[in-house]
């Protein structure tokens, strides 16, 4: 199921920003570049974003989706750049 990114400013980041942000630029729709690795299986891995804290399934080439899950399964001890995973 895709989802929708909110902004803090309430505004809708479209799936096509959101998969440009994460796929091309590297980066969260926030700006960031640094993240924090979570579970990972096959060739999609979990991540949150060290700045506003919101987490994705990134899979490249897929559209990547916002998703819900504990906080504890993340490493908080290194962000890391897209690249770099």
């Amino acid at each position: 199921m895709l989802s929708w990114f909110r902004r803090k400013n309430t505004e809708v980041i479209s799936k096509v920003d959101l998969e440009i942000a994460l796929n091309t630029k590297e980066q969260c729709p926030c700006g960031s570049r640094l993240f924090y690795r979570g579970p990972a299986g096959g060739m999609a891995l979990n991540v949150k974003c060290a700045e506003c804290g919101v987490k994705y399934w990134y899979a490249p080439p897929f559209t990547p989706c916002t998703i819900d899950n504990p906080d504890a399964v993340y490493n908080r001890k290194h962000p890391l750049r897209l690249s770099e995973m």
